[in-house]
């Protein structure tokens, strides 16, 4: 029994949740929604019509979360150099509220032509197991992978008493519920905390702290025992003596982390990693999303947008939208082995 506390760090840490949303108000006459309905329908023949053509004009891609994570770095350094493969200039807007749903809702409705895009990772499979949504990414059209996360893992304050992945898992066993798991809610950090439970055969303390920065503060504040961090977040912490990593999630070491073991290596059979992919409205034409996958392999391929990629701790990994959508297929299977104790996180 997971014992999830609603923005119990929060709390402690007095930190607070802004929402914004716009909204747009309709006619309300039977004409006016009809006109729209119509313009609707014209706007979207349009874009199929011009496909050939695209992009001319600016390509805007919508990012479910705020500025300054490794989200957002990760679509703004794709979106640079995407501006040079495409010819027209890339930018990223950050659009949160509603877990995501916001955002994602915002591109899914939006008019299929490939100049609205969203930039999203496994995140993506959450709003529809969370029933925060009634739809998956597979209601979208996937326009490829661009980079992956396999540097996220463990992360324990400098001054833990633990120096590898089991040393914890022994205090769990001898502690249970009392170790301190920082996460957000429904997060890709949550499923991995639920997994490592799973696998090690332990109880952890799972919080809600909210986003990655209250983590970080958590930790560094002594609020929080353990979370899980990709490593460019919190690699200044790192060197500085701070917080250690005792494992990554990936499948095998990754090389610009010396000396961190995978899970597998310290004897838990966990391989998760995240995959940072570019979604468009589902009836967006083949021709739109060719030539933007097209893009995307180009720059994966960039030896400076890999220099760049790297010095993130992301490695490029370029990934068609079929070989996308098989991945994401793959991943949802995993997460819907732990829906029930997901949505406890909500």
């Amino acid at each position: 029994m997971k014992n999830f506390l609603r923005k119990g760090l929060g709390l402690l840490l007095a930190s607070a949740m802004v929402m914004g949303m716009a909204g747009c108000s309709s006619g309300d006459t039977a004409s006016s929604a009809s006109g729209s309905a119509a313009a609707s329908t014209s706007a979207d023949a349009s874009a199929a019509s011009d496909s050939s053509n695209y992009p001319d004009k600016t390509v805007k891609v919508v990012l479910p979360y705020a500025a300054g994570g490794d989200t957002d770095l990760n679509a703004r350094l794709a979106s640079k150099y995407l501006t040079e493969e495409l010819g027209q200039t890339v930018v990223v807007s950050n659009m949160t509220g509603a877990s995501g749903t916001v955002a994602s809702k915002y591109v899914k409705d939006a008019t299929p032509d490939g100049y609205e895009v969203m930039f999203n990772h496994n995140n993506v499979l959450l709003h529809k197991l969370l029933g925060l949504a009634d739809y998956t990414y597979s209601d979208f059209r996937t326009a490829g992978v661009i980079v992956s996360d396999d540097a996220t893992g463990i992360v324990v304050p400098a001054d833990a008493p633990y120096d590898t992945l089991q040393d914890l898992i022994d205090d769990a066993k001898d502690r249970p519920g009392e170790i301190i798991y920082a996460t957000q809610a429904g997060a890709f950090t949550t499923l991995l905390g639920l997994v490592l439970e799973d696998k090690a055969g332990i109880d952890l303390n799972i919080v809600d702290a909210g986003g990655a920065a209250d983590q970080i503060t958590a930790m560094l504040g002594g609020q929080s025992d353990v979370s899980a961090f990709p490593y460019g977040l919190v690699k200044d912490q790192v060197a500085a003596g701070k917080m250690k990593y005792l494992c990554i999630f990936a499948e095998e070491e990754n090389p610009l982390i010396e000396g961190v073991p995978t899970a597998k290596e310290a004897g838990v059979d966990i391989s998760l990693t995240r995959k940072y992919a570019f979604f468009m409205p589902k009836d967006t034409p083949d021709e739109v999303v060719q030539t933007f996958t097209d893009a995307l392999k180009r720059v994966s391929e960039n030896p400076d947008f890999i220099e760049e990629s790297n010095a993130m701790f992301a490695t490029p990994d370029y990934m068609t939208p079929e070989e996308t959508d098989a991945y994401f297929a793959e991943m949802e299977e995993i997460y819907n082995q732990y829906g029930d104790l997901m949505k406890t996180a909500q």
